[in-house]
């Protein structure tokens, strides 16, 4: 079972909530109990244990409760579980021990029932250190009973006095409790029981949903509480490394870029600069058709640019040329 992350008080109101539904839906058929585990979790049993069954019998009780926790949202946030028998002793199996007894030792934190403990239920549940939501009430004799941890069984067909047999009871099971060895000659008031108890059988009902892991990149964002930003290579070469050995050499053997001297200006001219500031920002980009001379951003320094522009040549054909020269030339006197 998981380390429980919400507060017993929670998980405690949702145990008692799920008592009220057992109380009204299956009313005194038989005594049904909902504990509290140390991790958080529920665990529903009757008296003889509870299990889901098998598909021919969904009218049974532990389907009922499956079908109502299911998708339940007062239970979202816990698995259930059904706890089944521990022993099969001719002494009765209570629900409250047959929780004890799925649970182990240190197990259980709260337990509720349907109806008050019996008083060998009650007498287990204080030595054990457990809170009891049926602190009150007195609950009926019992003929049988059995320890969800030892071998041995209580009950008035033992035909001893039942408070010497309380206090035996509450003597061996606070020794138990604090990790002492309990030997079966201090059984006097109770008998040995045919079989020692077995640890009882949990079936998950009702898994509450797991929280979604988080990605490497999403921790770092969380950690640092920003965006993780990289520079661009191209205006810093120094401190980016680079992954693609191609792109690497092709950054770093690039010519460096000059903020004067000669650049191409589109339309295939070129224009020489002459720059006022040694910003880089202070640039102009003119086009082939812009004017003689043009300012550049007036909030800052101002940058003079002057552009010069040949006469293309113009190639003749033969032909043409000839033409031209003939007309041209003086026309020659004809005798008369």
């Amino acid at each position: 079972m998981e380390p429980d992350r919400k507060p017993k008080s929670e998980a405690n109101a949702a145990a008692d909530l799920l008592v009220e539904w057992l109380a009204k839906t299956f009313r005194k058929a038989s005594n049904y109990t909902v504990a509290v585990t140390t991790g958080g979790d529920l665990v529903v049993s009757k008296v003889g244990g509870l299990s889901v069954g098998s598909r021919s019998k969904l009218t049974g009780p532990g389907q009922k409760i499956l079908d109502h926790v299911k998708d339940n949202p007062d239970y979202k946030a816990y698995n259930v579980y059904l706890a089944g028998k521990f022993t099969n002793d001719t002494a009765s199996n209570h629900a409250e021990m047959c929780i004890l007894a799925a649970c182990k030792r240190g197990g259980v934190a709260y337990i509720k029932c349907t109806s008050p403990n019996c008083a060998y239920c009650k007498a287990t549940i204080a030595a054990y250190g457990i809170t009891n939501g049926n602190a009150k009430g007195k609950g009926k004799s019992q003929i049988g009973w059995c320890h969800p941890y030892l071998q041995v069984n209580y009950g008035t067909a033992r035909g001893t006095d039942v408070d010497a047999q309380l206090e035996e009871l509450a003597k061996v099971s606070a020794m138990d409790a604090s990790g002492v060895s309990v030997d079966d000659s201090l059984y006097k008031e109770g008998g040995l029981a045919q079989s020692p108890p077995s640890e009882g059988a949990l079936t998950l009902i009702s898994a509450k949903p797991k929280p979604r892991e988080k990605s490497a990149d999403e921790g770092e964002v969380k950690k640092s509480g920003a965006r993780k930003t990289v520079k661009s290579p191209i205006f810093d070469r120094s401190t980016v490394s680079f992954d693609n050995k191609r792109m690497k050499e092709r950054i770093i053997n690039s010519p460096p870029q000059k903020s004067g001297g000669t650049s191409k200006v589109r339309g295939g001219v070129e224009s020489k600069a002459e720059v006022g500031s040694d910003s880089e920002d202070d640039s102009a980009e003119i086009s082939g058709t812009s004017p003689e001379k043009a300012e550049v951003d007036p909030g800052k320094e101002k940058t003079k640019v002057t552009t010069s522009k040949k006469k293309p040549e113009v190639k003749q054909s033969p032909r043409r040329s000839a033409r031209l020269r003939k007309r041209t030339l003086p026309r020659a006197k004809t005798r008369g």
